[in-house]
């Protein structure tokens, strides 16, 4: 299966709605989240049309539903748009995943970024949980930042994802970037946990480890990271934009 991550090319009137964290009122995150949860009852009838069996749920559909100061009861208010979505899903054989943003990183060595990217993992996971989505349905995070001593910063994340909710745990899987932690550093820290790796075949061109392995090796040993539960190991493709900075995605295969 080939699927694609968040933004209908396709169907421009296909976006979701945002607002500003001062504009954040419940009447106005109750109408967002409604249009957003709409939209993508529609891109997954999009979906269903063209035959696309794999895609990535944008993070932004219910606004600011990581961040503690904001209380808006998403998961009550839109108790029956989620189970609608998640059956459309499963009846049509679409399997979804998530990716939290840049700024959910587990191994930062401030608390309080920690606390953030915990409560943002647990956001994602409620919105799979809800949604009743079957456990091959991920959530993908990078390692995060090396904060000038890698080997610390990934014993950080190993203890930081020891503390995780089991639910969460269950969705997690980690995957290799183009800057930081290459596909050898992500395995090893897949060993100590137990948790299933996705390979990004770009980030691994831009940022390939020491180790000289052709891809399909590196698929290989991918590939026993994944148990039964967890489904068919999932891969990320693209290719670098011509002309564009190293690591910069083009807009086609």
């Amino acid at each position: 299966n080939i699927g694609y991550a968040c933004i209908v090319a396709g169907n421009q009137e296909l976006s979701l709605k945002s607002c500003t964290l001062k504009n954040a009122t419940p009447d106005k995150l109750e109408e967002i989240t409604a249009y957003n949860l709409d939209i993508l009852e529609k891109i997954l009838e999009y979906n269903i049309r063209n035959r696309i069996q794999l895609f990535r749920i944008s993070s932004d559909i219910v606004p600011f539903a990581s961040k503690k100061e904001v209380i808006f009861p998403w998961q009550d208010l839109m108790k029956e748009k989620l189970e609608r979505i998640g059956e459309k899903a499963k009846e049509n054989q679409i399997r979804v995943s998530m990716h939290p943003g840049q700024y959910t990183v587990l191994n930062s060595p401030d608390p309080d970024v920690v606390e953030r990217a915990v409560l943002d993992l647990i956001y994602h996971t409620e919105f799979l949980d809800l949604c009743h989505m079957k456990s091959d349905c991920k959530i993908i995070l990078h390692i995060g930042g090396a904060y000038g001593d890698k080997i610390t910063a990934k014993e950080r994340f190993i203890k930081n994802y020891k503390l995780l909710p089991q639910n969460v745990k269950n969705r997690l899987v980690i995957e290799n970037d183009d800057k930081i932690y290459h596909i050898q550093d992500v395995l090893e820290i897949a060993d100590q946990l137990g948790i299933p790796v996705i390979f990004d075949v770009f980030h691994h061109e831009v940022n390939p480890p020491k180790e000289n392995k052709i891809v399909w090796e590196w698929l290989s040993l991918v590939k026993k990271t994944w148990q039964k539960k967890d489904g068919i190991p999932k891969i990320h493709y693209s290719q670098q934009l011509l002309h564009g900075k190293p690591g910069a995605h083009s807009e086609t295969i």
